[in-house]
């Protein structure tokens, strides 16, 4: 079933990418929040954000973003007791939180007289979460499908052309869901997006 998901979402992603007016493909530095700041700590270098969409207005656009976001931590000499068994693991333990979002989005550009616009966005729907723990050749995994929420804050610098380079701070927010709490991530964005 999710091997179905996966390629349904990027068949669709490449139809809209194929008669996009709009662009973006930046690199995402990221750290936990909450709860996922409780589980990893580490800053993540890891990850990629692409984003399709259709202008509505000459400010605005209206589209798609997915991406992938792993965040990762080491902890050496770690006990876990598991919860349903009568078993205590002691080890060095690797916790891994992968995020793959698939988000409608709405951005809007303010107008300016120079090549600097800032903008406003605000992305919703779902995204698939990992959240894993590995000790020795045991590995605990919760995955799930949360509502995901994803505001996002930034500018655009006009480059020439139709290239523009970006640079943003965003937040996600995953709502609980079955195995799996709730979860959020905020980071720094760097990239590039054609219109």
């Amino acid at each position: 079933m999710k091997k179905v998901l996966f390629t349904t979402t990027f068949v669709l992603l490449a139809f809209i990418a194929g008669a996009q007016s709009y662009t973006r493909l930046s690199y995402p530095i990221s750290w936990g929040a909450g709860a996922t700041n409780d589980f990893i700590s580490n800053t993540s270098w890891v990850g990629l954000h692409i984003e399709f969409g259709h202008a509505v207005h000459k400010n605005s656009h209206f589209g798609f973003e997915s991406g992938w976001v792993t965040l990762y931590d080491k902890l050496p000499d770690y006990i876990e007791t598991l919860e349903n068994e009568n078993t205590t693991i002691r080890g060095t333990q690797y916790r891994y939180f992968n995020v793959i979002p698939i988000l409608a989005k709405y951005t809007y550009r303010f107008e300016t007289t120079g090549s600097i616009r800032p903008f406003a966005a605000g992305g919703a729907g779902i995204s698939y979460a990992e959240r894993r723990k590995d000790v020795g050749i045991i590995s605990i995994i919760d995955d799930e499908w949360p509502v995901m929420l994803a505001p996002e804050v930034g500018v655009t610098y006009d480059m020439g052309g139709s290239t523009l380079f970006t640079l943003s701070a965003y937040y996600n927010y995953m709502f609980a869901r079955g195995d799996l709490d709730s979860h959020s991530y905020w980071g720094v964005r760097v990239g590039f997006a054609w219109e």
